[in-house]
C-alpha cells in the first residue's frame, strides 16, 4: 500500500470491497487500530491522510476530520480508534482481544486511562517543549511505574496474558514513540532498563509481535518526523518511496467545502440504524400491549419502597382488581410475596459478613432471580443526599453491596448512578467532598475522582464509561447498550460528539468570560448533531422507546445546561431550531432514573455560582 498522505483537492480512490482504514502514518492514535486489524487478520486498505491539507471527503467519514476512520461499508464509517477497535472485535470475533472477564475488561480500561498524563508530557515534550513542567516529566515516569507494575501483577508475558491483547495494541503506539524522545536531548525521558527491566522487556517483546512488527517505525524515524512537525512542516511523506503515487488524480480547484460535516455521516446510515431500531420496536411491542392490558405493574407502581412495598401493591390492587384476569392477580401477589422474602434475605446475606459465602452461592445459582428480586426491594432506599466525607472523616464500613463514590453535583458520577437506577441494581452512596478529599479516596480511585465503583471490599473500578460498561455486562437485565455492533458504535460516537457540552458547561460555571467564538461554534454543532441523530432514529430515545447508554450518557451536561439557560445566553437551546431536541428534554425529565436523581434548578444554581469565589461550594444543600 501507498505510503503517499492524500490532501485537499485529491480524489477519494474507489472502494475495494474490504475495510477501509484513514489514517496518518505517524499517528499514534490510527495505528491503534491498524494493530487490531492486523492481529485479527482482517482483510483491508488503508488511506493516509494529510492532516494539515485535509481532503474534503475525509469529512464523510470523520465529522471532525481526524483519524482514524473506519469505513466499513462503502460510504458508512465510524471514527475514534477506542470505538472502532471495540467495533472490530466484536464484529470479528474469531480472535478475541478482549478478556472474558467483565472486571479485568474495566481494568485494561482503567490501565489505559491512567497512562494518559503520560501521553500528554510525550506530545508536550515532542511538539511543544518550552511549556514542559517537571510535574510532566514526573507524570510520565508515573504511568510507566503504573505499567511495569501491572505486569509484576498479572505475571503474564503480555498485560492481555500469553498473547497481546486490546489493552496491549491500545498502548503500545505510545511506548513505541516514547524511545524517540532521548534521541531529540529529552534525556529526562529515557526507559532505563535498570529502573524499569520489567516494562523494556515488555518492549522488546511486543517489537516481535507480528501485527506491531509489520507497522513499526524505529526511534529515529519517529525522531526524525517529530523534528519536522516541531518545525511546522511535518514530512507526511517521509515514507513515500513511489516515484508516482498510486493514487487518483487531483480534482480541479474551486471545490466547495462539503457541508453539514456532523450530519452527512449519520444521515447515511439512517436507513440501517432505523431498521435494528424495528427489529427492537417488534419485541418492545408485545411489552407495551401486556403492560396496556394490566399485567405488569407500572414502573411508579412497582413493589421497590423497601418497607413501603405493601402499602403501594395494596393500593394498586384496590384500583386495579376489578380489571384483572385470575394469572394477573396472582403474578401481583407472587411478586409481593417474593419481594418481601428478598428484602429480608438480602438484608441478613449483605449485613453480616460471616454471610458472604452464603450470599455468592445464592448469587451463582438464581443470579438473575436473585439480583431482581433484591433490587426491586431495596432501590427506593437508596440516599442519594448523604452528607459529603471530607478529610478526617473516617471511611463508612463495607456492607457487601455495591458502592458508589459520589459527588452529587458531579456529571461523570451522575452517569454511574443513571446507570445503576435504570438496571433495578442494589446499591448504596458514598459522597465524598471533591475539593476537600478523604485520605481513603485514593484507595478506591488512583485519580482520586469519582466515580468509583466498589464492587467488593477494596477491589474498584473508576471513570464513569467503564463503570457503565461493567455494570451493564455483569448485569443482564434491560441492556442499555445494543447487541449489534455498529448501533453500538454509533451510541458511543454520540457520547463523543458531546464534548463541546462538556467543555461549555465547565467555562460556564466557572469562567465565562474565557467562552471563545470557537466553544460556541463548537456547543452548537454538537446540539443539532444531537439533534440530528435523534430525528434519524425517530424514536423517543437514542435507546429506542426507553433510554439507553447513548441517552444517559449525555443527559447529565444536557441537565446542567438546560438548568443555566435563563441566566446564560450562551447555553439556550430553544426556540424552533431546537425543536426535536427540546421535545427530548422533557421526555428525559420525565424518565424514571432521571427524575429520581434530578437536583432542583435553584441548588445547581447555588452550588456551581459557589466555583467562580475561593470557598468550597455547600455540597451538603440538599443532605436529610
Amino acid at each position: 500500500m501507498s505510503e503517499k498522505h492524500l490532501q485537499t483537492g485529491d480524489e477519494l480512490p474507489a472502494f475495494g470491497e474490504k475495510l477501509r482504514l484513514f489514517a496518518m502514518r505517524f499517528c499514534p492514535y490510527a495505528e491503534r487500530s491498524i494493530l487490531v486489524l492486523n492481529a485479527k487478520k482482517i482483510p483491508y486498505d488503508h488511506i493516509f491522510i494529510n492532516l494539515d491539507q485535509k481532503p474534503e471527503w475525509i469529512f464523510n467519514f470523520s465529522p471532525k476530520g481526524t483519524v482514524p476512520a473506519l469505513e466499513y461499508e462503502q460510504g458508512k464509517g465510524i471514527f475514534d480508534s477506542n470505538i472502532i477497535n471495540y467495533y472490530l472485535d466484536e464484529k470479528y470475533p474469531e480472535v478475541s482481544l478482549q478478556p472474558t472477564n467483565p472486571l479485568r475488561k474495566a481494568q485494561d480500561k482503567m490501565l489505559v486511562e491512567q497512562l494518559t498524563g503520560a501521553q500528554s508530557a510525550y506530545y508536550t515534550a515532542a511538539f511543544n517543549s518550552p511549556a514542559l513542567e517537571p510535574s510532566m516529566v514526573e507524570t510520565y515516569h508515573k504511568g510507566l511505574e503504573i505499567v511495569q507494575k501491572e505486569l509484576e501483577v498479572r505475571n503474564t508475558k503480555f498485560l492481555h496474558g500469553d498473547e497481546p491483547g486490546l489493552v496491549d495494541y491500545t498502548i503500545w503506539p505510545f511506548l513505541e514513540r516514547f524511545e524517540a524522545l532521548p534521541l531529540l536531548g529529552k534525556q529526562e525521558f529515557a526507559i532505563d532498563k535498570s529502573k524499569y527491566q520489567g516494562l523494556t522487556k515488555y518492549i522488546e517483546e511486543m517489537k516481535n509481535v507480528p501485527a506491531v512488527k509489520a507497522y513499526y517505525l524505529s526511534p529515529e524515524t519517529h525522531a526524525k518526523y517529530i523534528e519536522s512537525r516541531a518545525k511546522g512542516n511535518p514530512d507526511y511523506n517521509m515514507l513515500d518511496t513511489s516515484a508516482v503515487c498510486c493514487m487518483r488524480p487531483r480534482k480541479k480547484k474551486g471545490i466547495k467545502e462539503l457541508k453539514g460535516r456532523y450530519k452527512c455521516l449519520y444521515n447515511k446510515n439512517r436507513e440501517q440504524i432505523q431498521e435494528s431500531q424495528h427489529n427492537i420496536s417488534v419485541l418492545y411491542f408485545g411489552v407495551v400491549i401486556l403492560k396496556k392490558r394490566n399485567i405488569f405493574i407500572d414502573k411508579s407502581n412497582r413493589i421497590n419502597r423497601s418497607f413501603q412495598g405493601y402499602k403501594t401493591a395494596a393500593s394498586f390492587f384496590r384500583r386495579r382488581t376489578l380489571n384483572l384476569s385470575l394469572f394477573s392477580v396472582l403474578h401481583i401477589l407472587i411478586n409481593m410475596i417474593t419481594s418481601t422474602l428478598s428484602f429480608a434475605m438480602h438484608i441478613l446475606l449483605s449485613s453480616y459478613k460471616i454471610l458472604e459465602p452464603v450470599r455468592q452461592v445464592v448469587e451463582y445459582v438464581l443470579p438473575y432471580t436473585y439480583r431482581k428480586m433484591a433490587n426491586k426491594a431495596i432501590k427506593g432506599g437508596v440516599n442519594f443526599n448523604g452528607k459529603h466525607l471530607r478529610k478526617g472523616d473516617a471511611l463508612p464500613p463495607y456492607n457487601g453491596k455495591l458502592r458508589i463514590y459520589n459527588m452529587r453535583y458531579c456529571p461523570y458520577a451522575q452517569r454511574t448512578i443513571l446507570a445503576l437506577i435504570a438496571k433495578d441494581i442494589d446499591f448504596e452512596v458514598v459522597n465524598v467532598h471533591t475539593q476537600d478529599k478523604p485520605e481513603w479516596l485514593t484507595r478506591k480511585s488512583a485519580f482520586g475522582k469519582v466515580p468509583s465503583l466498589e464492587i467488593k471490599e477494596d477491589v474498584c473500578i473508576y471513570e464513569s464509561l467503564v463503570t457503565v460498561e461493567y455494570i451493564d455486562e455483569v448485569y443482564s437485565q434491560r441492556p442499555l447498550l445494543s447487541k449489534d455492533p455498529v448501533i453500538k458504535a454509533y451510541d458511543k460516537i454520540i457520547v463523543e460528539a458531546a464534548g463541546p457540552l462538556h467543555t461549555m458547561f465547565f467555562k460556564l460555571v466557572k469562567a465565562p468570560e474565557t467562552i471563545t467564538e470557537d466553544n460556541i461554534n463548537a456547543y452548537k454543532k454538537a446540539l443539532i448533531f444531537i439533534q440530528e441523530q435523534l430525528k434519524s432514529r425517530s424514536t423517543a430515545y437514542f435507546g429506542g422507546d426507553e433510554p439507553g447508554y447513548a441517552d444517559y450518557m449525555i443527559w447529565p451536561w444536557l441537565e446542567r445546561l438546560y438548568a443555566l439557560q435563563d441566566k446564560y445566553e450562551t447555553a439556550k437551546f430553544d426556540g424552533a431550531e431546537y425543536k426535536l431536541l427540546n421535545e427530548y428534554v422533557a421526555n428525559m425529565l420525565n424518565d424514571p432514573a432521571v427524575s429520581i436523581y434530578l437536583v432542583p434548578k435553584d441548588v445547581l444554581l447555588k452550588v456551581y455560582e459557589a466555583y467562580k469565589t475561593e470557598k468550597f461550594p455547600d455540597y451538603d444543600l440538599l443532605t436529610q
